[in-house]
């Protein structure tokens, strides 16, 4: 029984896990929803 303590702390480990991933693209999709600051960017460049 005292293996399957261990065992136990190791599944919540993977549902943490994929919530780490899934973050990134959740702040990166605000930036790209406002185009006000990417028009800002463009003007920036040379081009």
């Amino acid at each position: 029984m005292s293996n399957a303590i261990p065992r136990l702390p190791a599944a919540p480990v993977l549902p943490p896990a994929a919530d780490a991933p899934a973050a990134p693209p959740a702040p990166a999709q605000p930036a790209a929803s406002s185009p006000v600051p990417q028009a800002r960017i463009r003007r920036q460049l040379p081009d």
